[in-house]
């Protein structure tokens, strides 16, 4: 929980150094909280020494809401025990500052003691620092959309790849990376965590992305452990994102269940695509009933083919797939889903 004890403060006492409101710069806080003897603190954010701000008994994927403060000042983020009395209670600080007019997400991250956990298998600095991520957004770029990036934060997890439906959401990123924004259609997403270097599967996570949070952008985190055993039982692996807002959406891991299995038809089904018609970029949908490779296929009026997506087995469930048609011209085109035992085909109109 997160308790401001004198919010705004900071942008009031020192807005001289600002030309104008508009050229304050944006600033979300947020807590990886992958350390568990950490599981809990508080920050204090001072200038010149003074204490202007506190914000305490932030969790791991805690965040704040986006504050405006005046650029170009050098504000001293510091982190103490969660019992922590005043500002002389921090045990580690780290100075920042902020361009004008810039949208900044904050995240502190790493272990105060990294010596007593499993090494990086990278070779990144664990060290607890403070994480900067300059190119963020408030808000979806569209109305329909979710904007997602992506951090890790995950210590002993190696550079990860993550995908869904056979599609690279993020190519590669190392502890410590941020990722730029990929726009997402609501719907429901398996995104699947893989070692970038071997393709190996780490984990699996159900992402409900639903119609409220439209016109939202979030930082997705890869938080906790991929081994809690070597890490003194710290938290397990985990997606979190955070919203503009402050609020923490989690995605759990995805254990499919009889009753999800029971619900879905007797044969692979192709769903129309939404929106149809559609100017650049659509979703193509489709439920498989039993784990099967799939292949989907775009072609034109002439039969030519225009594009194709192939993947391997994929588990029973259902799958969005956003397909880009912003290089195609105007017209009419089909669409099929290619399963072991089932062939469907679609039609959707792309508009100029």
């Amino acid at each position: 929980m997160m308790r401001s004890t004198t919010a705004l403060l900071l942008f009031l006492v020192f807005s001289f150094s600002s030309t104008s409101y508009a050229q304050d710069a944006q600033v979300q806080g947020a807590y990886a909280g992958t350390d568990p003897t950490l599981a809990v603190i508080d920050i204090y954010f001072s200038v010149f020494g003074i204490p202007m701000e506190k914000y305490e008994d932030l969790e791991g994927g805690d965040a704040t809401p986006f504050t405006e403060v005046p650029p170009g000042l050098t504000i001293e983020a510091g982190i103490a025990p969660a019992t922590s009395s005043s500002v002389s209670d921090v045990f580690a600080s780290f100075p920042i500052a902020f361009e004008a007019g810039s949208i900044n997400v904050a995240v502190g991250a790493g272990l105060r003691e990294p010596s007593q956990f499993a090494p990086n298998p990278d070779g990144r600095d664990t060290a607890l620092n403070l994480l900067v991520f300059d190119e963020a957004r408030t808000a979806a770029t569209s109305a329909d959309m979710v904007d997602l990036a992506f951090f890790h934060g995950s210590t002993d997890t190696p550079g990860v790849r993550v995908a869904f439906s056979g599609e690279t959401w993020v190519a590669q990123a190392l502890y410590g990376d941020f990722s730029g924004y990929v726009s997402f259609f609501p719907g429901r997403y398996l995104f699947d965590v893989m070692d970038a270097a071997t393709g190996t599967l780490i984990e699996t996570f159900a992402a409900d992305l639903p119609e409220a949070l439209a016109g939202q952008a979030a930082v997705v985190g890869l938080l906790g452990f991929s081994d809690p055993a070597a890490n003194q039982n710290g938290p397990m692996l985990r997606l979190t994102a955070l919203l503009a807002s402050g609020e923490a959406v989690e995605f759990p891991i995805h254990v499919p269940t009889h009753t999800e299995t029971s619900d879905l038809p007797a044969a692979a089904l192709l769903l129309p695509n939404y929106p149809n018609p559609f100017t650049e970029t659509t979703t193509l949908s489709y439920t498989l009933a039993a784990s099967s490779p799939v292949t989907l296929t775009v072609v034109n009026m002439l039969g030519q083919e225009v594009h194709t997506t192939t993947h391997g087995f994929q588990p029973p469930g259902t799958y969005a797939l956003p397909f880009n048609a912003s290089v195609l011209p105007a017209g009419v085109y089909m669409y099929t889903l290619q399963t072991e035992t089932t062939h469907h085909t679609r039609r959707m109109v792309v508009l100029r």
